[in-house]
């Protein structure tokens, strides 16, 4: 009994002793990091949008809640034009991106082009320029005046003095932004139709449909809700994208979220940024956002209704091309040669120069003077951010 005694003591103590695994250890932890990393600027955003006046930052003794800086956002104007420029924005760099991905990927998926595995890496490579670099070329590029791909076109047709394509517009806009986006949809519309089973389409075909008729009846309402899941998903990222608004969108004139906040926080109309206002743009942001958001969430939790059985000797049914798979594989080289050469070419030879020279092989040789690297090299605050 005395050895029995001290045990059953210490069991009945453990009940009344909380078990802590290393799981809910890890858990808690991320749960104080989001609460960190979310929470509080997210609070802090929230507040500030109710504080004013513009000539006092947010939690100075002088500032006080107030409703003028939502009142202004929606009074002058400015909201009604932003929501409705963001949405075209938006909007269209998602159905170009859509249109080209979802082409590339049906077609490196379903068809017997060439080598499918080298054009998947080539889609891929344009994925690899950082955002604001490659907002930067596309800008090198398409410069009305000097830009060279509009160079290149004035050379073959020259019926313009600058132009033909002018990236100061939102259509400029779009098409830049929705090129950088192709290889998001390529890649998750590839796996959606990589998933599906052929052997619905085969019984269509044997039914005697066409293949459009297949694709309007059996593919397209199967592959629907994970078309619109992509869809969703990239708009929302794409709503918050910001390089391309920053470079093209004020000669634009386009009024986009991201972009509006970004010049309140850059005013000095009344001595400070607009901490306010800017706040109150993101509030409203956020609430577009999350309201995109839920239908996403309403979409992908509905998906699982269209899924498709396979078994292990699964092969997708490729259509054969014929004579016109070789021009299909010119198709991607072609994107790359314009989404990722041509710009990386204007970025490059633009370095060369402090100044804008025409491209040619002797200003290459004799006039390029590279200042632009040295005065790189030299300055503190490049190895700083490097």
């Amino acid at each position: 009994m005395a050895t029995i005694a001290p045990t059953i003591k210490s069991v009945g103590l453990r009940r009344f002793i909380p078990q802590i695994s290393g799981m809910t250890v890890l858990t808690t932890l991320v749960v104080i990091v989001l609460v960190y990393l979310l929470i509080v600027p997210l609070t802090m955003q929230f507040i500030t949008a109710f504080r004013g006046p513009v000539t006092s930052l947010p939690f100075e003794a002088s500032a006080v809640t107030t409703l003028d800086n939502m009142k202004h956002v929606y009074t002058s104007g400015g909201m009604a034009d932003t929501v409705r420029d963001t949405l075209f924005f938006v909007g269209g760099s998602v159905l170009v991106a859509f249109v080209i991905g979802f082409a590339f990927a049906w077609l490196v998926e379903r068809t017997d082009v060439p080598g499918r595995n080298i054009l998947f890496v080539l889609i891929i490579i344009p994925a690899i320029m950082p955002g604001i670099v490659r907002a930067q070329a596309w800008l090198l590029m398409l410069a009305p005046k000097t830009g060279i791909l509009n160079q290149m076109i004035r050379a073959v047709l020259p019926f313009w003095d600058r132009g033909p394509i002018d990236p100061f517009t939102f259509y400029g806009m779009i098409l830049v932004q929705g090129l950088g986006n192709v290889t998001f949809f390529f890649l998750l519309l590839s796996a959606v139709l990589r998933n599906m089973d052929g052997g619905l389409e085969e019984a269509s075909r044997a039914s005697g449909a066409t293949m459009f008729q297949t694709i309007r009846r059996v593919t397209f309402p199967i592959l629907l809700p994970g078309i619109v899941a992509v869809i969703m998903l990239n708009f929302i990222i794409t709503l918050g994208q910001f390089e391309v608004p920053l470079l093209f969108g004020i000669s634009a004139e386009a009024n986009i979220f991201s972009l509006r906040i970004f010049l309140a926080l850059t005013s000095q109309a009344f001595g400070l940024p607009l901490y306010g206002e800017a706040a109150a743009y993101g509030v409203n942001f956020l609430i577009l956002t999350y309201t995109v958001f839920f239908f996403y969430s309403k979409v992908t939790r509905q998906a699982n209704k269209y899924a498709t059985i396979t078994g292990k000797g699964y092969r997708p049914t490729r259509l054969r091309l014929g004579r016109w798979k070789y021009l299909v594989f010119a198709l991607f080289p072609l994107y790359l040669i314009i989404t990722f050469f041509i710009p990386m070419f204007a970025l490059f030879w633009s370095s060369l120069f402090s100044f804008f020279v025409p491209i040619t092989w002797e200003n290459f040789t004799t006039v390029a003077d590279y200042s632009s690297y040295r005065e790189v090299m030299n300055d503190s605050q490049f190895w700083g951010g490097l």
